[in-house]
């Protein structure tokens, strides 16, 4: 009996690792051929930037107002956006960088951020929105000195004209947003 449960086993091995390489030559081949027509909407941020990031710690005049870099180039086979910030966060150097996409799976835009400040990666996702083209994305971020709590976080990039990227990233709970930051970009290369 014993045989026969070896056999249907193996039989079951042989079938399964026949359907995965075929989902994966056929599904898997095909999405990797694919860009996704969503990701026009990035197109334009592609290039070299330079401008302002301001900090605020609460309503008001802004606290900290530093030089910032930016440089934004297609990555990862054309699919994924990436785009890299340097300068100074509150007086010390900071660096950043986001990976922005399309998951057509899912039908919504996604982006992991990491920077120089916390030792975290942000996922994000969100959506568009088509009259303004208007990207946003939301994320949460654990607080260390907090057990058990976090921040989530709002990021708003739009496009002001074709020279100019606007991006705020806001702070929140329940629903509930305080602008955090704003980085105010200007084309420094032509598109």
């Amino acid at each position: 009996m014993s045989f026969g449960l070896e056999a249907a086993e193996h039989w079951l091995f042989g079938f399964l690792k026949g359907a995965a390489e075929k989902f994966e030559l056929d599904v898997l081949g095909l999405d990797a051929k694919v860009t996704s027509s969503a990701l026009a909407l990035l197109d334009p941020h592609v290039g070299e930037w330079a401008g302002k990031m301001s900090t605020w710690l609460m309503p008001g005049d802004p606290y900290d107002v530093q030089d910032v870099t930016s440089t934004a180039q297609w990555s990862i086979g054309g699919k994924f956006l990436q785009r890299t910030f340097s300068g100074r966060f509150l007086g010390k150097p900071f660096e950043a960088i986001c990976f922005i996409g399309h998951d057509d799976g899912a039908g919504q835009y996604v982006a992991a951020w990491m920077d120089s400040a916390t030792t975290s990666m942000m996922p994000m996702k969100g959506g568009r929105d088509r009259g303004t083209q208007t990207l946003t994305l939301d994320g949460t971020i654990r607080l260390i000195d907090v057990t058990g709590t976090h921040l989530d976080v709002r990021t708003i990039l739009r496009m002001e004209d074709e020279d100019h990227l606007l991006c705020e990233i806001s702070l929140g709970r329940l629903g509930i947003y305080v602008k955090a930051h704003e980085i105010d970009l200007t084309r420094v290369t032509p598109p």
